[in-house]
């Protein structure tokens, strides 16, 4: 299943349109009132921010302009969402929301070729490459043209080694410094 950029940004609407919708399923009136009173916080909440609210409303315009089988694409992907616990929910929404922010900052070309990109493995490669791409862009010079000289088998070996070396320095950075000994 492939989601297009548009579409996890239509995903904040898709779920404030579900919180505003009464579910179907057989629940007591005391429920549905607690329900409907959530939604109304809710929504006098969003209504205090005209940015949000004027956001919300075009998002939700989006959506309904979307083809129908799309629509029922994001709700399948909401409801798994929401199927999840709430530190995976977090965790979906962090990479999202990153995913976003880069395919936005990418030039319009390589963004075209990866929202046009059918094929979900395609679209995963197409996405690595450019990835891998950045990553020895931001190498050391040296680095760079020592990586450049290497045969492809080779230069695929080096990667994993530097991005493993990569790890291994961050790990060490997220550390505390270790106290000193007493007595020495």
């Amino acid at each position: 299943m492939t989601i297009s950029r548009s579409s996890l940004l239509l995903l904040p609407v898709l779920v404030f349109g579900l919180a505003a919708t009464p579910s179907e399923e057989g629940t007591s009136a005391a429920s549905d009132a607690a329900y409907l009173e959530r939604n109304r916080q809710l929504l006098n909440k969003w209504k205090a921010d005209p940015e949000h609210y004027a956001r919300l409303q075009r998002d939700l315009r989006d959506f309904w302009a979307l083809p129908e089988p799309k629509r029922r694409q994001l709700r399948q992907v909401d409801h798994a969402f929401h199927q999840l616990n709430v530190k995976m929910q977090k965790r979906l929404w962090r990479v999202a929301e990153r995913y976003v922010a880069w395919l936005e900052r990418l030039p319009e070309a390589e963004r075209q070729q990866i929202e046009k990109t059918k094929d979900t493995s395609e679209r995963l490669h197409l996405i690595r490459t450019i990835r891998e791409r950045q990553w020895i862009e931001h190498l050391p010079r040296k680095v760079r043209e020592d990586l450049e000289k290497l045969p492809p088998e080779a230069r695929a070996a080096q990667i994993i080694q530097l991005r493993k070396q990569e790890r291994q320095q961050r790990l060490l950075w997220s550390r505390p410094p270790a106290a000193k000994q007493r007595g020495k």
